[in-house]
């Protein structure tokens, strides 16, 4: 197995203290591991969009209608309208807030 390979893309940063220098660091229950160049520590970058109840797309277009300017209230309503969802507007604020992280990188 080889080791040190460094990760040209600046897409999986370190957990520990968010730095980029990041290299492959074999495989633990069939999950890339990688190894921080900057901290030492060892990790298994975790999948966002683990254990949701609903479809990433739905996700992904209630963050493009909270970004073109609409509420919360309003996207919920476009939700059931016209993808027959009952989601509550709290629910849609709780994920915009998760994954607006994740689109700042």
């Amino acid at each position: 197995m080889l080791r040190g390979r460094l990760k040209p893309k600046g897409d999986v940063r370190c957990k520990w203290c968010g730095s980029i220098a990041i290299i492959k660091y074999g495989h633990e229950s069939g999950k890339q591991v990688y190894k921080c160049k900057s901290c030492g520590r060892k990790f298994v970058p975790e999948d966002p969009f683990k254990k949701l109840k609903y479809d990433p797309m739905i996700i992904a277009t209630t963050l493009d209608l909270y970004f073109k300017g609409l509420s919360l209230r309003k996207i919920a309503d476009h939700l059931k309208q016209f993808h027959g969802l009952n989601v509550h507007y709290s629910t849609l604020y709780k994920w915009i807030k998760r994954y607006i992280d994740i689109l700042e990188r």
